[in-house]
């Protein structure tokens, strides 16, 4: 039976670590004292967070004081989806592995290729590419706006595809645009669209704006694949 440690190293510069800071203007001081919890439940795993998502938003929110517990929840689930984006956790089987775990639990014998690879789990080696290619796997799955919540009837993985192609057209995802995009397809809803083949028609036709499908809602009308004019929320961001 592994032998019971009372502490784990954190950064001295932890509070300064522009990242952290990051997190702690987007959802809270105490989403801070939550990454140290999690820091604290990897420490006794060698580095793996067991459970789902939900279970391990759970674990965040036993720290928060003023905090009611849904809202407390609701903010924990964002911030757990803000860390895998930003490369902090990894998913593995079973839970999330913290990336940096063995940079800062060093062992007798050096590996210097690995960032992080608990022992006899090799499916859990993480070298600098690997952690790249995750990260950037991460942001493909996820919203470019994860606090931003669509309404149920829009398919996510098509939501995502249009705001990748809107962000290869170099246009900012703002919340205040997006929040302008699900309105118009809340209008166009209401006429009888299908605002997932709005969104898909708009993708496909690398428009950064949403139009009708159907002709009979269109006041202006495209044809022959032309693009309409500019939107009028491409300017927003």
């Amino acid at each position: 039976m592994p032998k019971i440690r009372r502490f784990h190293p954190v950064s001295h510069d932890l509070n300064h670590d522009p990242e952290m800071r990051d997190l702690r203007k987007k959802f809270g001081d105490w989403m801070g004292f939550a990454w140290l919890e999690l820091l604290s439940i990897g420490d006794r795993n060698n580095g793996i967070i067991k459970g789902d998502h939900e279970q391990i938003a759970g674990y965040m929110i036993r720290v928060s004081l003023s905090m009611r517990l849904d809202g407390a929840l609701k903010q924990a689930r964002s911030a757990l989806a803000w860390m895998l984006l930003q490369g902090w956790l990894a998913p593995v089987e079973g839970g999330l592995f913290i990336a940096n775990y063995w940079n800062y639990h060093r062992t007798r014998e050096p590996k210097p290729e690995l960032l992080g690879s608990p022992p006899n789990q090799p499916n859990l080696t993480i070298t600098k590419q690997t952690k790249e290619e995750e990260k950037n796997k991460n942001k493909s799955r996820m919203s470019e706006h994860a606090t931003f919540e669509i309404p149920n009837w829009i398919n996510p993985e098509t939501w995502n595809d249009y705001l990748k192609m809107r962000s290869s057209k170099r246009v900012k995802n703002g919340d205040h645009a997006l929040a302008l995009i699900v309105k118009e397809l809340t209008r166009l809803k209401a006429l009888g669209e299908e605002p997932n083949e709005v969104l898909e028609k708009s993708t496909r036709s690398n428009w950064t704006d949403v139009y009708p499908t159907n002709n009979k809602n269109k006041t202006g009308g495209d044809s022959g694949g032309i693009k309409p004019a500019p939107g009028k929320y491409s300017h927003l961001g």
